[in-house]
C-alpha cells in the first residue's frame, strides 16, 4: 500500500484470510444487500507520518485487513459489490484533516472510517453533515466533537469517561493532591480536566493545569512543577502527591529530565495512553517513578487474540487498541451498506442507532452524541524492564476480573491479557473458563 500526503491512491483489496466480521441481529435472515451504485469507496484517514504515525501506522494496517476480510465476508455471501479503499495520509497536521475530506468528497466517498486522531474541530462535523458523509472515527475523544444529531460517530468514549478512570485510580491509590501537566491540544486538556474534576469530587485536590507548546521550551515549566510539588510534599507527604502527565512522543524525555529536580522525582507519575507502545525508550527513570499508565484496551475471545497476531505480524510489534476499533470501524461500516444495501448517511445513521453491535472486541453502542458509550481501560506499571498489566477497568462496570460478564456477555478476562502478553500462565479453565468456551 502507499498512501502520498492528501494524494489519494484507491486500492481494491484482495481477499486475505477468513472474516469473522461484525455480528448483529438477524444477520443470517438477512439477504445480502446491493448498493445502488455498484463498488463502495471507503475513505480512511490516517496520519501516516508527523508525531501520531505510530497510531497511523496501527489503523492503516488494520484497515487493510478490515478490508480484504470484509470483502471476503462479502463474497461467501454473495453480494456482486465489494469495499474499495481510499486512503489518505492526515500528515499528523490539523490542517490536513479538511483538505483530506474534501478531496473523498470530490472523488464521491460518502463512507470515511476516520479521521482517526483528534486533529480537528467542530468544522469536520458541519463538513460532512452538509455533504452527506458518514464519518466513523476509531480514535476520536475530544469533548468538542461530541456533537448530537451530527454525522461523526466515534469507536470510543470522549475523554470524560478516560479522565474518570485515572482520576479514580490515582485516588484509590492514596493521592490526595495532583499537579496535571501536559501538550497544549484539545485530547490533552480535555483528559486532564476531566481527571481534576473527577479527583476533585471524590475529596482530592489539584493544582492548575500546567500545558506547554513544544518541549524545547518547557524548561521553565519543569522547575515550575518542581516548586508545586515540594510544597504540597513536603505540606501532605510525597507519598500523597501524583503527577498526572499526558503527552506524546517526548514522554520519556521530560521525565528523564524531570529526574534532575527532587520533589518531581518522589513522587509517583501517572500517564494515558500509548506510552506503553514507545519500546525504543528507556524506561529506568520512569520506573523510579512508578509509572502507572490507563490506556484503552480491546477486550474479546480468540477473534481478538488472532487479530492481534495478524497485526503483530505486519506491523513487526504488538498493536496498540486502535487497531482493534479501526477493524471494527471497517466492518462496521460495511455491514451498514450491507444490510441497508444503501449509502447515503441518512439510512446508515439509523442502522448505527439503537442497537447493539459486536466487533471483535466487546459490545459496540452509541449514545447521543454518535460516541460509543463505555469502554474498557487496562492499568499498566512498569515491571522489571518492561510493561506490565496489572488491571482492567471498565468505564461502566468497574473492575474486570476472571468470570466477569457485562451485559450478559463474557469478556476476556485480566488473566488471559496477561498470559497473552507473556506475564502469566494461562488462566486455569476450570476456575476461570476460557474465551473458547464461556
Amino acid at each position: 500500500m502507499h498512501v502520498v500526503p492528501l494524494l489519494v491512491a484507491a486500492l481494491l483489496a484482495v481477499s486475505a484470510g477468513s472474516a469473522w466480521g461484525l455480528e448483529t441481529a438477524g444477520d443470517d435472515a438477512r439477504a445480502a444487500g446491493t448498493p445502488e451504485h455498484g463498488d463502495v469507496r471507503i475513505g480512511v484517514v490516517a496520519p501516516t507520518s508527523g508525531g501520531a504515525s505510530g497510531y497511523g501506522m496501527d489503523i492503516m494496517a488494520a484497515s487493510r485487513l478490515a478490508v480484504a476480510d470484509f470483502n471476503e465476508h462479502l463474497a461467501e455471501r454473495g453480494a456482486a459489490w465489494r469495499l474499495v479503499p481510499v486512503y489518505v495520509d492526515s500528515l499528523t497536521d490539523p490542517g490536513a484533516v479538511m483538505p483530506a475530506l474534501e478531496y473523498l468528497d470530490a472523488l464521491g466517498v460518502r463512507v470515511v472510517a476516520g479521521p482517526s486522531i483528534d486533529l480537528f474541530g467542530a468544522e469536520v462535523s458541519e463538513f460532512s453533515s452538509d455533504r452527506g458523509m458518514l464519518l466513523l472515527s476509531c480514535c476520536s475523544v475530544t469533548l468538542e466533537s461530541a456533537i448530537p444529531g451530527d454525522n461523526l460517530y466515534r469507536m470510543t468514549p470522549n475523554q470524560t469517561n478516560h479522565g474518570i478512570i485515572l482520576a479514580d485510580v490515582m485516588y484509590e491509590g492514596g493521592k490526595t493532591l495532583v499537579v496535571p501537566v501536559g501538550r497544549n491540544s484539545a485530547w490533552v486538556t480535555d483528559l486532564l480536566e476531566s481527571a481534576v474534576e473527577r479527583f476533585a469530587a471524590r475529596g482530592g485536590e489539584a493544582t492548575d493545569v500546567v500545558v506547554y507548546d513544544t518541549y524545547g521550551e518547557f524548561d521553565e515549566g519543569l522547575a515550575r512543577m518542581n516548586g508545586m510539588v515540594t510544597e504540597a510534599g513536603d505540606a501532605l507527604g510525597y507519598d500523597r502527591v501524583a503527577v498526572l502527565y499526558v503527552g506524546f512522543e517526548e514522554t520519556f524525555e521530560l521525565i528523564r529530565d524531570a529526574a534532575g529536580y527532587g520533589g518531581l522525582a518522589a513522587v509517583q507519575w501517572f500517564g494515558a495512553d500509548a506510552n506503553t507502545l514507545l519500546h525504543d525508550h528507556p524506561l529506568d527513570a520512569a520506573a523510579a517513578t512508578d509509572f502507572t499508565v490507563a490506556q484503552p484496551v480491546s477486550l474479546g475471545g480468540q477473534r481478538s487474540a488472532a487479530l492481534g497476531e495478524r497485526l503483530a505480524w505486519d506491523l513487526g510489534r504488538p498493536p496498540s487498541v486502535y487497531a482493534y476499533q479501526q477493524y471494527d470501524a471497517v466492518w462496521l461500516l460495511g455491514m451498514a451498506v450491507l444490510e441497508s444495501g444503501r449509502t447515503d448517511a441518512y439510512t446508515l445513521k439509523a442502522y448505527l442507532d439503537g442497537r447493539t453491535h459486536t466487533g471483535v472486541g466487546e459490545a459496540i453502542t452509541f449514545d447521543g452524541y454518535g460516541d460509543r458509550d463505555s469502554a474498557a481501560y487496562g492499568i499498566w506499571h512498569i515491571r522489571d524492564g518492561a510493561w506490565a498489566l496489572e488491571g482492567i477497568v471498565d468505564s461502566a462496570h468497574g473492575q474486570l476480573h476472571c468470570l466477569d460478564t457485562v451485559n450478559g456477555r463474557p469478556h476476556i478476562t485480566l488473566e488471559y491479557l496477561q498470559h497473552l502478553f507473556g506475564q502469566a500462565d494461562p488462566p486455569d479453565p476450570k476456575t476461570c473458563g476460557t474465551p473458547a468456551v464461556r
